[in-house]
């Protein structure tokens, strides 16, 4: 099925190139806590922003990963949360 699938359907070879690759992509820790966020949907992206918003304002000896399922989530957090 995944061969199949990703024979005709870009965007599904395109997030699995990305899957790949993605562990190797995640930086080394810069502060001592990291908190991993993760959000299947665009949806509930939409509901992080904020939570990252309040721990950035209350703590600030931590960094956040923040990952999607999909190519238009990764899209979406790219565009809201740059760093």
């Amino acid at each position: 099925y995944i061969g199949w699938r990703s024979l005709f359907d870009h965007s599904f070879r395109s997030s699995l190139v990305q899957r790949k690759r993605s562990y190797r992509e995640v930086r080394p820790r810069t502060k001592s806590t990291r908190l991993w966020l993760h959000a299947a949907s665009v949806g509930e992206l939409e509901g992080v922003y904020p939570v990252v918003r309040a721990f950035q304002r209350s703590l600030k000896d931590v960094e956040f990963l923040i990952t999607t399922t999909s190519a238009t989530g990764v899209v979406a957090a790219k565009k809201r949360l740059p760093d």
